[in-house]
């Protein structure tokens, strides 16, 4: 016999969450991770509800869900979305166009910084530098730099990132293994501003896991980027 939803006693339970001891429905479940967000914005004070916050969108799962469960969470707040074009052929056209829809869908004001058009460069020709092995690591952190410009240029007092739970604990297992201490702080749910005038940076979505991200974006018809 099929599994009944731990929430509303009626409907078809789909998602089993291990850790709350509930199986839930997609309406449920939906209701949880909103509840949960909101819970977690609260508990470390990540902004006020007459704050500026922006988002950086990516284009994937885990930005597209945080986007939309804090217009469903605070339909008052101020959102704007932020979203980095990196230049990549094919890819970087794909992602900015999900962010797009998203944020039309959301009714949400939608900035966007292309790398080639702006810096005359794209992620792809750092392959061709001495950062070809750290690709990954020149690209967050050109990232963050520019998220962190768009975020004055748009004058957003909050930036809010889609770091999940299993992203922290990755990160911090590895700076544990390499004795890395001085990166902890940068793990934190909430970060000041790094100067006067700059945005605080937080994660809502630090108790999320990843997987919980995906069906969020799936129950809820969430545009996201489906290319690597």
């Amino acid at each position: 016999m099929p599994a009944v939803c731990s929430k509303c006693h009626s409907a078809k339970a789909e998602v089993q969450i291990p850790y709350a001891k509930m199986n839930l429905c997609p309406n449920c479940f939906m209701e949880f991770y909103k509840a949960r967000v909101r819970k977690t914005v609260e508990e470390f004070k990540m902004f006020k509800e007459n704050d500026v916050v922006g988002v950086a969108v990516s284009g994937g799962k885990d930005s597209a869900a945080l986007l939309h469960v804090l217009r469903q969470a605070y339909p008052k707040l101020e959102l704007k979305a932020l979203h980095i074009n990196l230049g990549i052929p094919e890819y970087s056209a794909h992602c900015q166009k999900k962010v797009e829809k998203l944020a039309d869908m959301l009714h949400v004001e939608l900035c966007i910084f292309d790398l080639r058009k702006e810096l005359a460069i794209g992620i792809d020709d750092f392959k061709k530098t001495t950062f070809k092995k750290r690709l990954c690591s020149a690209c967050g952190t050109i990232k963050r730099r520019i998220f962190e410009e768009l975020a004055v240029k748009t004058k957003v007092q909050v930036l809010a990132t889609g770091h999940n739970l299993e992203d922290v604990a990755g990160v911090m297992f590895n700076n544990f293994l390499y004795g890395r201490w001085e990166q902890f702080v940068r793990l934190k749910p909430v970060l000041p501003p790094l100067a006067e005038g700059m945005a605080s940076k937080v994660k809502p979505l630090i108790k999320c896991p990843e997987n919980e991200n995906l069906l969020y974006c799936l129950y809820g018809e969430i545009p996201f980027r489906e290319i690597d």
